[in-house]
């Protein structure tokens, strides 16, 4: 199984999971089955953009912090499972993965509608609407581990 961490850099399994994962300007991608592993970055220059798209990278689920609705459905339409964890960085979180102290990511469980701020634990910053909140009001668990 092939896993897809948006992550910080490419620090290798010491790498920082981005708290969104569309804010991520690198991905790794990690076989579970061997433990090989490689990043790959967002910003591929204008010359080499005709290589990277001729590679597509084919991913069995992917691991994150949070994600919103729009991104998780263009996963689940692919048959791409996303795991969310509270984890702080790749190794952290691949191990939480293997014990299963992971959750999997649905659409009805996934906070969609607004953006967090990029430190975790500071509460909601947007509900949607342009207003600041201090936390999330629609009750239950985001998926980005703040109560909603």
């Amino acid at each position: 199984m092939k896993i897809c961490i948006p992550v910080t850099g490419p620090e290798g399994l010491q790498a920082s999971i981005v708290p969104l994962f569309t804010d991520a300007e690198y991905l790794m991608v990690f076989n579970l089955q061997s433990g090989e592993h490689h990043t790959i970055s967002h910003n591929v220059e204008e010359g080499q953009r005709e290589n990277a798209e001729d590679e597509p990278i084919a991913v069995d689920a992917v691991l994150c912090s949070g994600m919103g609705k729009a991104a998780l459905h263009g996963f689940t339409i692919q048959g791409i499972q996303v795991f969310t964890t509270k984890e702080q960085n790749v190794s952290q979180a691949l191990k939480a993965l293997q014990i299963g102290e992971v959750e999997e990511l649905l659409a009805d469980n996934c906070c969609g509608g607004h953006s967090h701020a990029k430190t975790r634990g500071v509460g909601c910053s947007r509900d949607g609407h342009g207003k600041t909140k201090d936390k999330h009001e629609c009750g239950g668990e985001c998926a980005c581990g703040q109560r909603r």
